[in-house]
């Protein structure tokens, strides 16, 4: 299995509501996306001074379904029009796990 974990950090004009919207878009992926098995995520809950706004985890079955829900439709409309416009920096990474 494969697990995607993305950290942003975006405008302050971003507003809570507008995080939690963009939360229940990527969760709303599972069963949409084949391969994805699960999709977490949500703003940061304010326990240390300069973490990352938001974070994400999702687990796939494999790499190629990675690959396929970062060109998947429903994937890429919320990333361009929900998220890439507010971000002021992204870090991700991908590691493999046995389940």
């Amino acid at each position: 299995m494969l697990r995607h974990v993305v950290l942003f950090s975006f405008v302050p004009e971003l507003d809570r509501d507008r995080r939690d919207t963009i939360a229940s878009a990527l969760e709303g992926l599972v069963g949409v996306v084949p391969g994805l098995i699960s999709m977490r995520c949500g703003r940061d809950a304010g326990l240390a001074p300069g973490n990352s706004d938001f974070a994400v985890t999702a687990d796939f079955t494999d790499a190629a379904a990675w690959q396929g829900y970062i060109d998947h439709p429903a994937h890429v409309a919320i990333a361009s029009t929900q998220i890439r416009p507010f971000v002021v920096h992204r870090s991700a990474a991908q590691f493999l796990f046995e389940a």
